[in-house]
């Protein structure tokens, strides 16, 4: 828009685009990335299918794939995203999953909660309960709700 107005004033410009068009580009913009990123973590699970099935050997043509985090670090950064919460092991299953860091293995879930297990005695994450996980830097005040340490009278 301003290369092809570069006579113009960026403020002039700028009032000229409504904000509800500008809202209708993001949802737009928003929705296309959720597509792409749907296909791509396809094409990914399926060249690690691929390997799976192949002991883990790289298959001929298939050309590198963007490195995967190891399970603690996808799980950090799972569970980053909302950092204050409460985590249920199946919540961040599905978080595994919508960014195709699930395990490949026969009992992906088996392996999440042999990860999370590991994390606990590492104290990388927090054990509330039984499937109940929180990052270290939250816990629980007296009303059992999640607030960060420090925070909490």
């Amino acid at each position: 828009m301003v290369a092809a107005n570069p006579d113009k004033p960026f403020q002039e410009l700028l009032s000229g685009v409504p904000d509800a068009m500008l809202e209708e580009y993001i949802r737009g913009f928003d929705a296309e990335i959720a597509e792409l990123q749907t296909f791509r973590n396809a094409a990914v699970a399926m060249i690690e299918a691929r390997r799976y099935l192949n002991g883990g050997k790289p298959l001929g043509g298939a050309g590198p794939v963007a490195s995967r985090p190891s399970a603690p670090d996808a799980v950090l950064a799972v569970m980053g995203q909302r950092p204050a919460d409460e985590w249920e092991t199946d919540a961040i299953q599905e978080g595994l999953r919508a960014k195709g860091w699930e395990s490949v293995s026969k009992t992906p879930r088996n392996s999440l909660e042999a990860t999370l297990s590991r994390m606990v005695k590492a104290k990388t994450i927090t054990r509330l309960r039984r499937g109940i996980y929180v990052l270290p830097a939250v816990t629980n005040d007296e009303s059992g709700s999640a607030a960060e340490s420090g925070l909490v009278a």
